[in-house]
C-alpha cells in the first residue's frame, strides 16, 4: 500500500464533521452557558488570520453562514470536554436539580453548587438531611 497525500482529510472536510456543525456549535455554547460574545472571548487568542474571533463569527457558525477555522478545532474539543465533565458532575449531584427548581434557575455553575447546598440547608433545614448521609 503506497502513501497517498490525498489520504489525509483536508481542513475543509473536517469543517463538515458533525462536531463542527452549526447545531453542535450552538449546543456547545449553550451547554457552557455562554453568550456569543463570551464564547468568542473563550476562543482567544486570535485566529490564524490574525483577527480576533467575534460574536458575529459565532453567529455565522451557528447559522451555517461560515465554518469554524481549523485552528480553533482543538480549543472547541477541549471546551466540549469541559462541558461534558460539568454535565456529568451536575448529573451526579442531585442538589443541582433541587436548587434549580427552588431558585427557578435554568443553569448552575459548578462553583455555585456548594453555596446553593448551604442556602438550601438554611432555607429548608428539615430537607437538607434525610438521614442517609448524602
Amino acid at each position: 500500500m503506497s502513501k497517498n497525500s490525498n489520504s489525509q482529510p483536508t481542513a475543509q472536510a473536517l469543517d463538515h464533521l458533525p462536531q463542527f456543525s452549526a447545531r453542535w456549535i450552538s449546543q456547545l455554547r449553550h451547554g457552557l452557558g455562554l453568550s456569543r460574545a463570551d464564547f468568542a472571548r473563550r476562543l482567544q487568542p486570535q485566529s490564524a488570520s490574525g483577527r480576533k474571533v467575534t460574536w458575529e463569527d459565532v453567529a455565522n457558525w451557528e447559522s451555517d453562514r461560515a465554518t469554524v477555522p481549523v485552528e480553533l478545532h482543538g480549543i472547541l474539543f477541549r471546551m466540549s470536554h469541559q462541558s461534558e465533565a460539568f454535565n456529568e458532575r451536575t448529573r451526579l449531584r442531585p442538589i443541582a436539580e433541587s436548587a434549580m427548581a427552588e431558585f427557578k434557575l435554568t443553569q448552575i455553575e459548578a462553583h455555585d453548587l456548594d453555596e446553593l447546598e448551604e442556602r438550601l440547608a438554611d432555607v429548608r433545614p428539615g430537607k437538607a438531611s434525610n438521614g442517609h448521609g448524602g
